[in-house]
């Protein structure tokens, strides 16, 4: 098992989330599978009164939608 953490940057939620969408379609184009139930994002930003703005983003994998999380815990080394 492989953990993969992944920053994507953008001037806006919608940028944020065009290139995030992109991002994950090239993962599936290349045969790189995803456990959706263990599979979550996260939201940062400079201004904290954006942070609900990053909440509507749509991130989905196969049609599955991925979900916001306000922590990761980090197991192993």
């Amino acid at each position: 098992m492989t953990l993969i953490c992944l920053f994507v940057f953008g001037k806006s939620s919608f940028e944020t989330s065009i290139k995030s969408n992109n991002l994950l379609s090239w993962f599936v184009a290349n045969k790189l599978s995803f456990n959706i139930e263990k599979t979550c994002y996260s939201a940062f930003s400079y201004n904290p009164s954006n942070r609900n703005d990053y909440s509507s983003i749509d991130l989905k994998i196969n049609a599955a939608k991925v979900k916001m999380c306000d922590s990761v815990k980090y197991l192993g080394m």
